[in-house]
């Protein structure tokens, strides 16, 4: 009985001194982004966020992610990102860094992370992979899922008669017949590459939809059988409602952004589908801090994630998601 009650002395003590123990000074994780989609940095800052609830508790450590963006950066632009990085985890306090790569040009990049690999500041990487790096983590969205998933709502009115497929991307002016565009992120390109050499697409460029819509309605009037694919949400962010066409058979956009969910209501457009952003920040911060403070590498050093989509009668979903994930 004496010695059970001195190991509960002992215990009690040993909690006061964890209770009473002073923090170590905050620690940020870097998060620098390849776009200045805000929603998707959100998304991905709040998953790191959540991550960091058990982080802190568990390194006795205040932790918060530090965004930069190009613009915000005042860089020269994207082609920059290796400056802005080894120039944010020179300060002390920031640990390690979430970063989206470019789809190109990432040779100084990898030397960046290589660089800061041997000073301690792990680097976790989200949609496009330096392999050749020292980055430690590396987390995508399935992109064939993504293709396949947007295939297979396609596929089936290919036997329609004179089908045709628009592809409508954000440009600086609306172009009814436009070049192929230079994708942004893996899954657009992934989605381009598929439709290489289709008779069937149709690429377009436009600011807002609602004013392409307008000055080239004679030229969807006289489309048959058609669908549209917006490979953003940036041409429907006015949020002017898309007017009914008994010869459109879908619309499908690439992206989760909020004003989507009214879209979806209305029934104006059937899908829309995006990564998980929020898991990109969770994963990717958890890796970031159990390197820098353990020295411990994540059991698995690329992640591929299921990707998240929603069609019309998944609007209570959608909405609950983006309110609980997104905001």
């Amino acid at each position: 009985m004496f010695k059970k009650l001195i190991f509960a002395i002992t215990v009690l003590a040993l909690a006061q001194i964890c209770a009473n123990a002073e923090p170590l000074p905050a620690k940020n994780i870097v998060f620098l982004s390849n776009n200045h989609e805000s929603m998707v940095q959100n998304a991905i800052s709040n998953g790191a966020r959540e991550a960091f609830k058990d982080l802190g508790a568990r390194y006795n450590t205040e932790f918060a992610i530090k965004n930069i963006t190009p613009l915000s950066a005042n860089s020269t632009g994207i082609e920059n990102q290796a400056d802005i990085l080894s120039s944010a985890l020179q300060q002390s306090e920031n640990i390690g860094a979430i970063v989206i790569p470019n789809l190109s040009k990432n040779e100084k990049l990898s030397e960046a992370i290589n660089a800061l690999a041997e000073k301690e500041k792990p680097v976790a990487l989200i949609s496009t992979d330096i392999p050749e790096s020292k980055r430690i983590f590396f987390v995508e969205s399935d992109t064939n899922a993504i293709v396949k998933t947007i295939l297979d709502e396609i596929n089936p009115h290919l036997r329609e008669n004179n089908f045709k497929l628009l592809v409508i991307y954000s440009g600086k002016e609306d172009i009814f017949n436009a070049p192929e565009p230079k994708p942004s992120m893996v899954s657009q390109k992934a989605l381009l590459d598929a439709f290489k050499d289709k008779p069937y697409v149709q690429y377009a460029s436009s600011v807002y939809f609602s004013e392409f819509a307008k000055k080239f309605q004679q030229e969807i009037k006289d489309l048959d059988n058609y669908g549209i694919i917006f490979l953003s949400a940036s041409p429907l962010i006015n949020s002017v409602p898309i007017k009914r066409d008994s010869d459109r058979d879908f619309i499908i956009v690439m992206s989760l952004r909020p004003h989507l969910g009214q879209y979806l209501r209305n029934k104006e457009i059937s899908m829309c589908i995006g990564g998980d952003y929020f898991g990109y920040g969770y994963l990717s911060a958890i890796a970031v801090a159990e390197k820098y403070f353990e020295d411990k590498n994540p059991p698995k050093d690329k992640r591929i994630l299921a990707p998240i989509k929603y069609k019309v009668y998944q609007t209570s979903d959608f909405d609950k998601n983006w309110n609980a994930l997104f905001k």
